[in-house]
């Protein structure tokens, strides 16, 4: 639970699985996060609270924030361009009580996954991730709203995944929270033109009211980059003044 020691046997879990009665397997303890495991004793019978000391009280950004995500952002793609992006991304404690975040796109090539080490500062999220398969990183910085914090908007930097360049990108992205949704990552994709995402968090379970589309789309804005036209201008004036100093 402290991070400081992680047992290499699977033989230890199975008895871990035993001895605390959990219908799971050995394998399902070795991998959860330290909020399932928690979830999981709790929902045995007569289960009291777990006490850690490194434990987060309830109604802190630390403990709020924790959870999973509908992710919406403009697409950077030129093959999707003026379209929407749902993605997913699930906030959660590790052993060592630090916040990791997972977030996956699901792209007409396949899923991309990206992972980090989430950091607060104050009332600012910052999300450093990596793609598991290329490494390629992706830069995210959200400022925290008050609680209940059941939307997150920010902004996101990086390059696009299917693009015939890499020019850096850059635009706004929304995290929405949702109670449950274990089927999310199923329905990620590039929304049509002119697809709700009201209507798309609905079937999501969360229903908002009426013109909430306006405000969303308004909220995500249109993305940027520096072109590699406009970079080949400014290398040519920039390159021949720094040759001639």
């Amino acid at each position: 639970m402290q991070g400081k020691a992680v047992p290499r046997f699977a033989e230890v879990y199975e008895d871990w699985a035993k001895v605390l009665g959990l219908a799971r397997a050995g394998a399902w303890i070795a991998g959860c996060s330290l909020d399932e495991f928690e979830s999981e004793l709790q929902a045995r019978p007569g289960a009291r609270p777990l006490a850690r000391a490194d434990a987060k009280s309830a109604g802190t950004l630390e403990s709020e924030i924790t959870g999973l995500y509908a992710v919406y952002s403009m697409a950077w793609s030129p093959h999707f361009r003026g379209r929407v992006l749902r993605g997913s991304m699930r906030l959660s404690r590790t052993r060592s009580a630090s916040l990791s975040a997972e977030y996956c796109e699901d792209l007409p090539i396949g899923a991309s996954f990206y992972r980090g080490e989430a950091a607060i500062a104050g009332r600012t999220l910052s999300l450093p991730l990596y793609e598991m398969a290329t490494g390629l990183p992706l830069f995210m910085s959200f400022s925290l709203p008050g609680l209940p914090t059941a939307v997150i908007g920010g902004v996101q930097c990086g390059v696009a995944l299917l693009s015939p360049s890499t020019e850096p990108m850059t635009g706004r992205i929304l995290l929405v929270k949702l109670r449950g949704a274990p089927d999310l990552r199923a329905s990620n994709r590039y929304l049509e033109t002119g697809e709700s995402m009201a209507a798309d968090l609905a079937a999501l379970g969360l229903v908002l009211p009426p013109g909430s589309d306006e405000l969303l789309r308004a909220a995500l804005g249109e993305p940027d980059c520096l072109t590699t036209t406009e970079q080949a201008g400014l290398s040519e004036i920039f390159d021949t003044a720094f040759l001639a100093g």
